[in-house]
């Protein structure tokens, strides 16, 4: 009985002081790419409908798995769009909470499984679970709202860990007569729970593998699974996920085109970035980029920058002494694996950005163990190192509540960050963003003017171009000095979306009278001559440029065969399709917009052989076929 009060009381404390140093964070905003990923619910409309939400998940572009889990998750916090941060902030909070309920929850079953005493497994357990959640490095995943999607997995690979280990108890205790549900529920649904929630859920393949070998084999000195069992159970599964991993590879490569760095040098990078997580979270610090790592540089050979090197031997040194050490350090051994193995996907080849702090969310979560496990051990010499557990806890509590406080308030985050960190042109932007949100349109311009003391970069040329434009200040000489940049400096994928915003306000605003539409097509033109030879999107793109000056001029016939060779390079784009489809509609030129419709099945039919059709664009498409006869009908009569 008193046992359990002592649990309920650890407990208690850990959600308390977690909810607590977070609640500051709660009236903070969205951040970086939380807008473009939520704005979906706008298709709910306040209408659960089962119409309203397939729709909704077939909006989703989060992933090659559509992420369903976390999708539908939102709708717990708003059923419309714009809607407030707060629940959204709220939910993710109470998750983080739940992750450490269950983490606590591993390590009680675990440690009384090896036979320890149960004072010492509420140490181990209580001061492991804190050092994570309350770590102020996780604050820019807990309060980032989209990551929510590197969150779940997490909860259902804690899930599977717990059953694992009481179906490997039960394997043990019963000779390998009973435990097989919870075994195979552990691995098979747990990692497809984890996978739904975000693709690289697959690793939890791999790291229940290490699980098992050295924690239930080697820690617990339980003995092995059986041949048949053990192939079915993880080899099988951990073989299929790395032969899926490596089918990938050449669409890896190929989704280099839009990155500065090839692979080679993303995978020493990749060195430095593990080096700066590990450094964080064992040298915390309540303030660090967040979200606005877009600043990282990305390492161009082994000695530039320097530190490459250094990180490189790092890494290989720490991986060559956790192998060494594997019987003697096992826990030691087994975190630092278990580290690597998770970051494995989003930190080697995958063409990602460089640095994301949300990344070591999985990894991080067993960090605790061996240094609980040590101060127990020195505390037994020592009643004073049973103290160092709760200043540490107490140290990182409240530099989480300092961070969280400063996530808050989204302006005052914005604008530390770009002080701080002047190297990210994200922090910039973002603080010009809210600027001009609450009309200091000066102050947001001046903010992307002073950008070019730090950045040369093409996303600056184009969201200076279009403030001007808002602004009424854009000229032709502007312009001709933009073309030629466009001309010479390579495109990679963060100027791409500052291009069509541009785009999207000179037709909107007109900045240059009668001169827009000509140097929205010049734009466009220098777009597609751009240096860089392997974005091939750029080419569509241009082309539909072009295709909308045409028809914004009159010119149908020239702005039609315009959009279809767009669509011929880019195949898939339905949504611009569709709006080329409905512009000729609008306009009475149906034969045209039959051509595209044509055009635009012909492309579905092959595309969706063998996929579903979330959005039900095969009925879009024969419904539009059906207005052209009608309206031609009209016509007609």
């Amino acid at each position: 009985m008193m046992t359990k009060i002592k649990v309920l009381i650890v407990i208690v404390a850990l959600v308390i002081t977690t909810w607590f140093i977070y609640k500051p964070g709660f009236t903070g905003g969205f951040m970086f790419d939380d807008e473009s990923n939520l704005n979906s619910l706008s298709i709910i409309a306040d209408d659960l409908s089962l119409t309203r939400l397939q729709t909704y998940f077939g909006e989703s572009k989060s992933g090659p798995l559509k992420r369903p889990i976390s999708v539908f998750s939102f709708l717990i916090d708003a059923q419309n769009w714009p809607a407030g941060a707060y629940s959204f902030k709220r939910t993710n909070v109470i998750l983080h909470v739940f992750n450490g309920f269950l983490l606590f929850t591993v390590l009680w079953v675990l440690f009384r499984q090896k036979g320890f005493k149960e004072n010492k497994v509420l140490f181990i357990a209580g001061f492991a679970t804190g050092f994570w959640l309350f770590h102020p490095f996780l604050v820019s995943t807990t309060l980032y709202v989209v990551q929510r999607m590197a969150m779940l997995p997490l909860t259902f690979m804690l899930v599977g860990i717990w059953f694992y280990l009481l179906g490997r108890k039960k394997y043990q205790i019963h000779e390998g007569t009973k435990g097989h549900v919870l075994l195979f529920s552990a691995v098979y649904v747990m990692t497809l729970l984890a996978m739904l929630s975000k693709e690289n859920g697959i690793v939890f393949l791999w790291l229940i593998f290490l699980f098992e070998v050295f924690i239930i084999q080697w820690y617990l000195d339980y003995k092995s699974l059986n041949r048949h069992l053990s192939f079915w159970l993880l080899k099988l599964p951990a073989i299929a996920a790395i032969v899926l991993f490596l089918m990938q590879v050449p669409a890896f490569i190929a989704d280099y085109d839009v990155r500065q760095f090839n692979m080679g040098q993303r995978l020493i990078t990749e060195t430095r970035a593990v080096g700066k997580y590990l450094f964080h979270w064992f040298i915390p610090d309540y303030f660090t980029e967040g979200v606005f790592t877009d600043g990282f540089k990305f390492s161009k050979n082994i000695f530039n920058p320097l530190t490459t090197v250094f990180s490189t031997v790092f890494v290989i040194a720490l991986l060559s002494l956790a192998w060494i050490k594997r019987k003697q350090w096992v826990w030691f051994s087994f975190v630092v694996f278990f580290f690597f193995v998770a970051q494995i996907l989003e930190s080697t080849i995958v063409p990602l950005e460089l640095y994301f702090e949300h990344r070591v969310y999985v990894g991080a979560i067993f960090i605790g163990v061996p240094i609980s496990l040590g101060l127990y051990q020195a505390g037994q010499q020592s009643k004073i190192f049973l103290i160092i557990p709760v200043l540490i806890c107490f140290i990182l509590a409240g530099m989480t509540y300092m961070r969280s406080d400063i996530w808050g308030n989204n302006l005052q985050l914005h604008e530390l960050t770009m002080e701080k960190f002047p190297e990210s042109l994200r922090a910039r932007m973002g603080t010009a963003g809210i600027y001009d949100s609450k009309g200091l349109v000066n102050e947001a311009s001046q903010l992307v003017k002073d950008g070019f003391k730090y950045h040369d970069k093409l996303e600056l040329t184009f969201n200076t171009l279009g403030i001007n434009c808002v602004q009424g200040t854009l000229t032709l000489q502007q312009m001709d000095n933009a073309y030629n940049k466009i001309k010479k400096i390579n495109l990679v994928k963060n100027d791409y979306w500052s291009f069509l915003n541009l785009i999207k306000l000179m037709f909107d605003h007109n900045c240059l009278s009668d001169n827009t539409y000509d140097a929205i097509f010049e734009l466009a033109d220098a777009f597609e001559q751009n240096p860089n030879p392997k974005i091939y999107q750029k080419q569509a793109t241009a082309k539909f440029i072009k295709g909308q000056v045409y028809f914004k001029q009159g010119k149908y016939e020239s702005s039609k065969d315009m959009y279809i060779e767009s669509f011929e390079i880019s195949q898939n784009d339905y949504e611009a399709m569709n709006t080329a489809i409905i512009q000729f509609i609008n306009k009475d030129q149906y034969d045209y917009a039959l051509e595209i419709l044509d055009f635009a099945e012909s492309l579905y039919f092959k595309d969706f052989k063998y996929k579903i059709d979330w959005l039900k664009l095969g009925d879009n498409f024969k419904g539009l076929k059906d207005l052209i006869k009608h309206k031609k009908n009209e016509t007609k009569d």
